[in-house]
């Protein structure tokens, strides 16, 4: 978890030296690799200030976004942008995920929705302004839910078509809908499970889709036979507690998977004893 402190609000600064860039190109990023498990990303000292947009700031570190770069400094190298949830240092990470975030709302919206005119960047707030229309636009975020279904001493995993790895229940909220009413709903849609006694666990930004994570704990309720269907899902499966491997992906699922783990059911006064988000 981060210890530095964020600081998220608009409040460009001219870049140094010594600040951050991200070059963003196809859902790619140019980083350099220090360790199988360390990264960075190029300094402005590297890259030169043309055509830099300011992100955010963590502690006195500004960080900064271009959408590439023609000339790539020596050791860096574009790879996938979520190759970096897996990496360290974590605060970067979460940097790299937050300006992604952004990069994606500055690149799909170029132009006014209501007249067509094209957007400018608003010198004093974060937000895009039609000069033809004064139509405005802020950053998007995306509400979406991840629950810890249990049964006892038992976790609900799941597992995707296409993904090799097994998760907990997750899905976006329905416009109309509240947090709770979207997991019953996704657990429902996806299991055939009814659920009950639901817990607030926590909530993570993830920038790489705009979303808010809001995690909940849950009972299962009546017949615990869980019927995936076939198209969120390939597999759902109860796994106990001491057979639940550990995993350290710097995800509120993953946190949620691994309290279970270790602690059980969900009890405020038995924090995590590790915590994996950024």
């Amino acid at each position: 978890m981060i210890t530095n402190h964020i600081y998220n609000q608009y409040d460009p600064r001219p870049p140094r030296p010594q600040d951050i860039v991200f070059c963003f190109s196809k859902g790619r990023i140019l980083i350099r690799l220090l360790s199988p498990k360390e990264f960075r990303c190029p300094t402005v000292e590297e890259t030169g200030t043309e055509s830099l947009r300011y992100l955010l700031r963590i502690d006195d570190t500004c960080y900064f976004m271009r959408e590439d770069t023609e000339t790539i400094p020596k050791g860096y190298k574009y790879r996938d942008i979520r190759f970096t949830t897996i990496l360290s240092p974590h605060d970067l990470s979460f940097a790299v995920m937050t300006g992604y975030h952004l990069y994606q709302w500055y690149h799909y919206h170029q132009f006014c929705g209501r007249c067509g005119t094209k957007l400018e960047h608003h010198p004093q707030d974060r937000k895009l302004v039609c000069p033809n229309c004064g139509h405005a636009l802020y950053p998007y975020v995306k509400p979406a839910v991840i629950v810890a279904v249990t049964d006892g001493d038992r976790l609900l995993l799941t597992k995707r078509p296409k993904s090799p790895l097994r998760a907990l229940v997750a899905g976006f909220c329905e416009i109309g809908e509240s947090a709770e009413e979207a997991v019953q709903r996704e657990v429902r849609e996806e299991t055939g499970l009814e659920i009950t006694d639901l817990k607030y666990f926590g909530s993570q930004p993830w920038g790489y889709n705009a979303n808010l994570m809001i995690g909940y704990f849950a009972r299962v309720k009546g017949d615990p036979t869980p019927h995936p269907d076939g198209k969120e899902l390939s597999r759902a499966e109860w796994v106990p507690r001491n057979k639940i491997k550990d995993q350290f992906i710097p995800s509120l699922g993953s946190e949620m998977i691994m309290y279970f783990k270790y602690h059980g059911w969900f009890d405020e006064n038995t924090p995590s004893e590790e915590y994996f988000r950024f």
